[in-house]
């Protein structure tokens, strides 16, 4: 039996910050979440950015109950006058919460490699950058190497605290914002178990609130939304910014423990993956949307041959990034 100090969830919860709902909310729901989201802290982290939608209700409603279920009515209504991809239709007739592709996510990048090769695209690997110089129209990357690129038009998507320290000597004040959007180091251990029936529960997973006595950051009962025979696959989350994962068999056995505390399973798994994931996700900190701002307003103003773009401007997720990709190119394309 699991304990109730862990917050379990089965489908998609709206939340909003203290201020709203009180403290029981704010620790047992909007604290786990936003550590669920991206590893932070929800005392750090901007409300105006990760829950957008809910602070523009708070600030144009006295009810946000009522002002959301009006707005996710109108939205309804509106959608269904908009022309959409089949599979997308498909996705919300089958009321999706979440998706996957067979062979993993990996076949997403895979099969962009292939079709951009395809299409007469060179993609250099294992290739350190230098420096970038921004200068007039143009865009000079040096490499470590001692080879040198010039074009017209950048798109980086590589994480803002990397690109910062290259951007430094040709352009310090974008630099200096970008050293402000920081990052955390999350712990993955992936542990799959003999039998199907091992949680005797469906359930997407669960998530920890940081007052409690568990140092990881939650679960995900991955075999719960994707089925993979007679087999159960977990994934356990650790880290973030209470705790830095040291080395991979400390990181197994703490989230091992974990699993022993929280669902009793105390066999060895028949097959396991544990990684240590270096600044792998973006803190939206408070003052986030205006340091994006001043990134976008800089490069519009001076005509940088720059676009940014990736996990670390304008949302963490898969399909963020591909929504803010396909934002970038449209951007490129009208410039």
């Amino acid at each position: 039996q699991c304990s109730t100090d862990v917050v379990w969830f089965f489908g998609r919860i709206s939340f909003q910050s203290n201020s709203l709902f009180g403290p029981d909310v704010a620790e047992y729901l909007i604290d786990p979440l936003v550590r669920g989201i991206c590893a932070g802290d929800c005392r750090e982290i901007s409300v105006n950015f990760l829950l957008k939608d809910l602070k523009e209700t708070e600030m144009k409603s006295r009810s946000i109950m009522l002002s959301t279920a009006k707005k996710l009515f109108m939205k309804k209504k509106s959608e269904e006058k908009k022309s959409k991809p089949e599979l997308a239709r498909k996705a919300e007739h089958e009321g999706w919460s979440v998706w996957s592709l067979q062979g993993g996510l990996e076949t997403l990048t895979d099969s962009m490699v292939d079709h951009l090769c395809n299409n007469g695209a060179e993609i250099k690997y294992d290739t350190k950058i230098t420096s970038i110089e921004l200068q007039g129209k143009k865009a000079r990357i040096k490499m470590e190497s001692g080879e040198e690129i010039e074009t017209e038009q950048l798109i980086s998507a590589i994480p803002a605290i990397s690109l910062a320290p290259l951007l430094k000597k040709s352009h310090p004040g974008v630099s200096k914002i970008l050293q402000d959007i920081k990052c955390v180091t999350v712990g993955l251990a992936n542990f799959e178990y003999a039998g199907k029936d091992l949680l005797q529960m469906d359930a997407f997973g669960f998530l920890v609130p940081s007052s409690q006595d568990l140092s990881v950051l939650g679960v995900v009962f991955d075999t719960c939304s994707f089925p993979q025979g007679d087999k159960t696959i977990l994934t356990v989350m650790y880290g973030g910014h209470r705790y830095q994962p040291t080395t991979p068999i400390e990181l197994e056995e703490i989230c091992k423990f974990s699993l022993s505390k929280t669902l009793g399973i105390n066999e060895e798994p028949h097959r396991k993956s544990v990684q240590i994931l270096k600044d792998c996700i973006p803190q939206y900190t408070v003052g986030h949307n205006g340091r994006v701002n001043a990134i976008d307003e800089i490069i519009s103003k001076e005509s940088l041959p720059i676009i940014v773009t990736g996990a670390s401007y304008k949302g963490v997720s898969v399909n963020d990034c591909v929504l803010n990709g396909i934002r970038s190119a449209e951007n490129l394309l009208a410039r």
